[in-house]
């Protein structure tokens, strides 16, 4: 009983620095949200001429009229979260927070 209770100790204080990680990246995502620019570019038509701005204090959200051009998304900085077709304001919550995260991750040099 004693060695599973240490054991179970053990497991707990190797997981504290991936906790405290974990609420590192919810804690700069939250402030990103707070801070950064959200940009909406609206009525794109084709996605592949789409420049994003690289600016790294900016949202951009891109609403891609036609759906069969691709799929919901978020780049792989961060920085671009596309949408395609009509999507529901609540779907679109999920991408936008992964892109804070994403961003947050970047930041704190976490992959």
């Amino acid at each position: 009983m004693l060695a599973c209770l240490a054991l179970f100790a053990a497991a707990a204080v190797a997981d504290a620095p991936a906790q405290d990680q974990g609420q590192a990246i919810r804690d700069l995502a939250n402030k990103l949200m707070q801070t950064e620019t959200v940009l909406a570019v609206m009525n794109v038509t084709d996605p592949a001429k789409f420049v994003p701005d690289s600016d790294p204090d900016t949202l951009q959200i891109v609403y891609v009229q036609n759906p069969k051009l691709g799929t919901n998304h978020v780049s792989d900085d961060g920085e671009v979260v596309w949408f395609f077709g009509d999507v529901d304001v609540d779907d679109q919550q999920p991408y936008i927070l992964r892109a804070f995260e994403i961003q947050a991750k970047r930041r704190l040099g976490i992959k």
